[in-house]
């Protein structure tokens, strides 16, 4: 049962295929739609289809764009160091929005801790500071 909640939504992370360099020949030739459809459907008013779909198009079209680009994240630097956010927006938010996604949940149960501190922290940062207005 748990397993399968886990897993409920792995379909959902087919939209990393957009970005597989072993595949840029074949979606040159035709488009990826599925995935894309799929990525919209997840972010409908995050994405601008028509202008996503426009960006990759031009990326698919000219292999050696990523020819040098061995992770997402080099990607992700190339654009940020040189200022093409503007340019290509709609693939540094999906870049941004791939990025951030945690690798697994594992981290978090070690997260815990360091929430609680901070917590524990602004609690009594704030109870320092009324108590010294009312001093």
């Amino acid at each position: 049962m748990q397993i399968d909640t886990r897993f409920s939504n792995f379909e959902d992370l087919q939209i990393f295929d957009l970005f597989d360099d072993s595949k840029f020949k074949s979606y040159a030739k035709e488009f990826p739609r599925n995935l894309l459809d799929r990525l919209i459907k997840n972010y409908p008013s995050f994405f601008s289809k028509i202008k996503l779909e426009n960006e990759i198009k031009v990326l698919y079209a000219d292999p050696n764009i990523f020819a040098r680009w061995d992770k997402l994240q080099v990607m992700y630097n190339f654009i940020y160091y040189n200022s093409l956010q503007q340019t290509v927006t709609e693939i540094n938010k999906l870049l941004s929005l791939i990025l951030s996604l945690p690798p697994t949940s594992a981290s978090n149960k070690r997260d815990f801790p360091c929430v609680k501190r901070i917590k524990t922290y602004c609690r009594n940062t704030q109870f320092a500071t009324s108590k010294q207005r009312r001093l």
